[in-house]
């Protein structure tokens, strides 16, 4: 098993993907991304188990692993920490009593991805849907290819008490694993100069017992830093600026009251996350 070992555990529209090509980016690091969907990662043939287990309703089972029994979910979850560092895992396809005992069996730590701001984090997810774009290297400044769209209360609301249920229901799961918990804040971890983020980069390497950046050779250094760079750079985070959601979302002053309504109500669980 490789040393040190992660799950990166995402929440949509929370720069998961960038965070694994940042982590990879160490010399020391071998991470994936999304080892458990079948059409980029393992497959169920390869376990001698039916391929139709990837897949309901015609559509691909994004993470599979939890429809095999125990002794083949560890045999596929030990061979992953085998060849990687660490890979990453949606919080919303699998159950949370999986990712807590993943972090309990393998002994590893978990990187969760987060918004400050759900709201930021709906209305990103939503615009990410209308585009059929879900990942972070479309340039804000770039002209929307859809037409504006409305977002129904029922449904907005719907979405923000699923998130919420989750990230809940996590962290009250992994609550014995905390000194193994790491909190990547998207809105935080991606602001500021290149040179900040680069060191937050480094602390995150730091926390996970590794080298930073600055204690590699030259040559390695620059390779890192030169990837590093590509994936921190601001044209390619997330769909959030309000000028564009304004010019996406045809009721979004409504949408922003429904919201400070649905977070006054539930301020008290709110806080508890």
């Amino acid at each position: 098993m490789k040393r040190p070992s992660f799950l990166i555990v995402s929440e949509p529209r929370t720069g998961s993907n960038n965070l694994s090509y940042c982590l990879d980016a160490h010399p020391d690091l071998a991470v994936g991304n999304e080892l458990l969907h079948p059409n980029n990662g393992v497959r169920p043939e390869q376990y001698g188990l039916d391929n139709a287990i990837a897949h309901a309703d015609g559509y691909p089972c994004y993470h599979w692993i939890d429809r095999v029994g125990q002794d083949m979910r560890m045999r596929v979850l030990a061979d992953l920490f085998e060849r990687h560092n660490g890979f990453k895992i949606h919080s919303q396809h699998v159950p949370v009593e999986l990712l807590a005992s993943i972090a309990h069996d393998f002994d590893c730590f978990i990187i969760l991805t987060r918004r400050a701001s759900l709201f930021d984090q709906a209305i990103s997810n939503y615009i990410a849907t209308a585009r059929n774009r879900w990942h972070a290297d479309e340039n804000p400044t770039r002209t929307v290819d859809v037409q504006s769209f409305e977002i129904t209360a029922a449904h907005f609301e719907e979405w923000l008490e699923a998130m919420l249920a989750v990230r809940y229901a996590l962290w009250r799961q992994l609550r014995k694993q905390a000194d193994r918990v790491i909190i990547v804040d998207y809105d935080s971890f991606y602001a500021g100069t290149q040179a900040t983020r680069v060191q937050r980069v480094n602390e995150l390497y730091r926390k996970l017992g590794l080298r930073t950046l600055d204690d590699c050779e030259t040559q390695t250094q620059a390779a890192a830093l030169a990837r590093l760079q590509h994936y921190l750079d601001s044209s390619r985070q997330k769909l959030t600026g309000a000028d564009l959601a304004q010019s996406l979302v045809g009721n979004y002053a409504e949408i922003t009251q429904v919201y400070a309504h649905w977070a006054k109500r539930s301020q008290d669980r709110l806080a508890l996350t």
